[in-house]
This record gives structure tokens, sequence and C-alpha cells, in this order.
């Protein structure tokens, strides 16, 4: 990267910081409307400013747009802007937060309409819906099966032909088979003698 390049891109990251609270100076409080944000999740009293500055945090899950393209659309200059805030290392962390809540608040509104269906018995949906309050698909936290789990509550049952024994199990059964085949045959009884043999 070229000297020029790095200046460029240094003086683009500075033009950014003036957009929030946290990085106000004093060259910013002559330029008070530069400042449109601040990171905090709470809209922020600025004495400085004397006035309330806006939280990204609240606007973006306000908006409720998951391709940000309203949120651009409504709160920035451009979407080359919005592209060079989330290039920005300091700013990762609230856009991992933003997008988190948004996520939660997305998946909270869609909870409750499934729901609302659960409630409703004449409703088509009232089975999936139940099936899925029951399974806990909307709780994020419960760990879903593995493969291998899958495979193994499929193969509960009767055999398949495809049933192989496992090693241990084959052991057993070639140390059976050895013992068959080297014990002599005893001479076939009657059902007499069977009977009336002793145990």
């Amino acid at each position: 990267m070229q000297v020029s390049d790095r200046r460029q891109l240094m003086a683009e990251e500075q033009r950014t910081k003036k957009l929030f609270l946290e990085f106000l100076s004093a060259w910013d409080k002559a330029e008070p409307e530069a400042i449109k944000f601040t990171m905090s999740n709470k809209d922020v009293y600025s004495q400085d400013l004397g006035r309330v500055v806006p939280s990204i945090i609240r606007l973006y899950v306000e908006v409720n747009d998951p391709t940000d393209y309203s949120f651009v659309k409504q709160h920035l200059v451009s979407w080359k802007q919005w592209d060079r805030l989330c290039a920005c290392k300091w700013f990762k962390d609230t856009l991992r937060e933003m997008r988190s809540e948004l996520a939660a608040a997305i998946k909270s509104k869609a909870v409750v309409k499934i729901r609302d269906l659960a409630e409703q018995e004449d409703s088509k949906h009232y089975y999936q819906a139940n099936k899925f309050l029951n399974d806990h698909g909307w709780n994020v936290f419960v760990p879903k099966e593995t493969e291998e789990e899958k495979k193994a509550k499929n193969s509960r049952g009767r055999p398949t032909k495809e049933f192989k024994l496992k090693p241990d199990s084959q052991d057993v059964l070639n140390e059976f088979l050895k013992t068959i085949e080297n014990h002599e045959p005893q001479a076939k009884l009657s059902k007499y003698e069977f009977k009336q043999r002793p145990n």
C-alpha cells in the first residue's frame, strides 16, 4: 500500500469517527452538527453539544432491516460511508452488538406470532407451531443434535440387512464358533431319553 493510500484511509477513518460522540474533540465543537450518534446502547445527553445524541444501536434495531439498506438510507449519507464504518476496527464490537440485538428482536417477534398460532386450535399451522415451541426451536441455547446423535436415534429398532457387529461382538462370536467346532458331538438322544435326562 502506498503512502498516499494510507493517508487517504486515515483521513476517511477520521471523518467516520466525527460521526460519534465518543470521539468528540475541541475542534469538533465548532461543528456540533457533525456528531450524529453515540455507540452507547442508550441515547446520551451531551453538555458540550447541548442536545441528546441518539444511540446508533437503538436506531439500527428500530429500523428493523437485517440487510442494513434501510438504516443506511435513513441515517447515513451513502452506502460507501456505511462500508467504511463497518471496516473500522474500533466499530466492530458496536456492529456485532447492533446485529445481535436486531436478530434477537426479529426472533422475538416471530416467536410471539408462532405462540399465537399455537393457541388457535382451528389454525392449519396449529400442530407445527406447537411442535416448534415444544422442541425449543426458539431457544438458541438448546444445543442441536449432532450428526452422530441423529444416526444413533435413527438406527434404533429392527436391524437392517447392512447390520454389522461391533468389533468386540465379532470376537465373542468367533470364540463361540471355535468352541462349537472343537466340541465333539454327542450321540443323539431319543425323545424319551431327553425327557428322562437329569437336570
